[in-house]
């Protein structure tokens, strides 16, 4: 997935790195059954599982399992994170749900 620094469409989306640290925040920009991008401004190393919720077209999505693969940062200090989803039945869920948003 490619980074764009000016997304006119995002989902913002609540992001936890583990059960000590608070939750972060972010921005989906880009989303499908396999794989998001995610930028945000807290920096989380590569390698780290995540846990995603949010909601898109009024489904809402939580406890999304997946892990940091590729991680750029831009001139404003944001970093884009390419992530793919872990979970096989996340990933099934997740194709699912886009199915039906699109079909609808």
């Amino acid at each position: 997935m490619e980074n764009q620094k000016n997304h006119k469409k995002y989902i913002p989306t609540s992001i936890i790195t583990s059960s000590e640290n608070p939750n972060c925040w972010g921005r989906i920009l880009e989303i499908n059954q396999n794989q998001c991008l995610i930028m945000s401004n807290f920096e989380i190393r590569i390698e780290k599982i995540l846990s995603l919720s949010f909601e898109m077209d009024n489904t809402e999505f939580k406890n999304l399992r997946c892990r940091v693969k590729k991680i750029t940062r831009d001139s404003d200090g944001y970093f884009y994170y390419d992530t793919i989803l872990v979970d096989s039945l996340q990933r099934s869920d997740m194709r699912q749900k886009i199915l039906q948003i699109l079909t609808k």
